[in-house]
């Protein structure tokens, strides 16, 4: 890759370019149509440069350097492969295809790194649930001891509070058992 940075002004330019399938700061991918066009017009005898003025490029915007580049690659992929050589397949792929097979056992490890990082996600799931559950937990108690407390001020409760307590709690845990609407004169339902 070139050492040229693109300035936003020329990413722009860049852009209206039908040739140009995308550019940022550092790279420009050229569409397939342009990689087969350069190719017809080189086997015609026509430089790199040459064929990148005519296509609208501004060879001093890309560099020498980056249209060598290029026009190698695009050249050896040709005589390797043909056509369909230059067709880009990013969008098919995620990532750079090995050239080497893994061997039974880096198999074995990358697969136990799997499982590792799986199980590392489970507990940390199991540990949000957690949370999450003590949290709730305690919005609801909170809400109780609100409940009792007003009607421990308003008169309308004379028992004791650990009587409260036990009766809210084993009421709470009845009705999301049942899930029945059920409704108590002296603790309506929350």
């Amino acid at each position: 890759m070139s050492k040229l940075i693109f300035t936003s002004e020329q990413i722009r330019v860049l852009r209206r370019n039908p040739y140009v399938k995308n550019v940022s700061e550092k790279s420009i991918t050229y569409s397939d149509e342009f990689k087969r066009h350069f190719v017809s017009e080189s086997l015609d005898s026509k430089t790199a440069k040459q064929i990148f003025i005519e296509a609208g490029f501004d060879p001093e915007m890309l560099g020498e350097s980056r249209i060598k580049a290029f026009a190698k690659k695009w050249r050896k992929r040709y005589r390797d492969n043909g056509v369909l050589a230059l067709k880009d397949t990013r969008q098919n792929r995620s990532g750079r295809p090995r050239k080497t097979e893994r061997t039974p056992e880096q198999q074995i490890e990358k697969l136990q790194a799997k499982i590792s990082l799986l199980e590392q996600e489970n507990e940390l799931l199991k540990k949000s649930e957690w949370s999450e559950r003590r949290l709730e937990n305690s919005e609801k108690t909170s809400e109780t001891f609100a409940r009792i407390h007003r009607m421990k001020t308003d008169g309308s409760y004379t028992g004791t509070i650990m009587d409260a307590c036990v009766f809210c709690n084993s009421f709470v845990h009845k009705i999301a058992k049942k899930s029945t609407q059920f409704c108590h004169p002296i603790f309506p339902l929350f």
